[in-house]
């Protein structure tokens, strides 16, 4: 079995990378190589492993800490903004780029995307188009925040064959054992300017406004031993000084 993960690109009228990685999808790498699963990993909003031309061709700007621009180009705003002043992007590798780096791999079985914001859902929807031209026969499966919170649009809406709510419900699609993860797969990346960290899941309190409660349960505190040796692991197999607290 071959499956191709894939962090789809933005469209907004602004977005920056404040110290943001697709920690739903680097976890189903994490189990995908713990079950020797032959996979490939796509974040269109990487810019790691840009070359130093293209990080000046595309005016990327990276800070120390991590922080970053994105890849972006201006294009037309959908029907239902058009009345708001300002420009309309694409964040994130150019279409040609992504199609190059889709073509280049042998047809997987499953190709699984993600979703962050819902209002973030076209770029989704522009990997799942592109996937069905050039592998026609291979099996969607669609998740995310988006999905999780906006369900019955992105099952009527997507064109995924598979919506789900969980990473559990992945691993049942794939018939594989959802297996701890310790730390996320960060060698997937060419460079690594932060990690991400939870001391923390869920929140104790259910204010009416913020989805939280509902995407991550209840509140759940790590162990501060566990945190560390996150941290350590990462320091010393990456070198990496900057961690981010989700």
């Amino acid at each position: 079995m071959k499956i191709l993960l894939i962090n789809p690109p933005i469209y907004d009228f602004a977005a920056y990378g404040l110290w943001a990685k697709p920690v739903g999808l680097l976890k189903i790498a994490a189990i995908l190589r713990k079950n020797n699963i032959d996979f490939s990993y796509l974040d269109t909003l990487d810019i790691s492993d840009l070359t130093e031309e293209e990080l000046k061709r595309e005016k990327i700007k990276i800070k120390n800490s991590g922080r970053h621009t994105y890849i972006k180009k201006e294009i037309d705003k959908p029907e239902c903004l058009s009345h708001v002043k300002r420009k309309f992007y694409r964040f994130g590798k150019h279409e040609e780029d992504i199609l190059s780096s889709i073509s280049s791999i042998s047809e997987p079985d499953f190709v699984i995307v993600t979703s962050l914001m819902t209002y973030w859902y076209s770029g989704a929807f522009e990997i799942i188009s592109t996937i069905r031209k050039i592998f026609p026969k291979t099996k969607l499966i669609f998740g995310g925040i988006y999905v999780n919170l906006c369900f019955e649009h992105a099952k009527k809406f997507s064109g995924a064959d598979y919506i789900v709510n969980s990473i559990n419900e992945v691993c049942k699609i794939l018939g594989i054992k959802e297996k701890p993860v310790e730390f996320f797969p960060l060698d997937l990346y060419s460079k690594n300017y932060f990690a991400p960290i939870y001391t923390s899941y869920g929140c104790p309190f259910s204010c009416y406004y913020c989805a939280n409660k509902f995407l991550n349960g209840n509140f759940e505190i790590r162990s501060i031993d566990n945190i560390i040796n996150e941290i350590l692991h990462y320091y010393e197999k990456f070198n990496i000084k900057n961690f981010a607290f989700y």
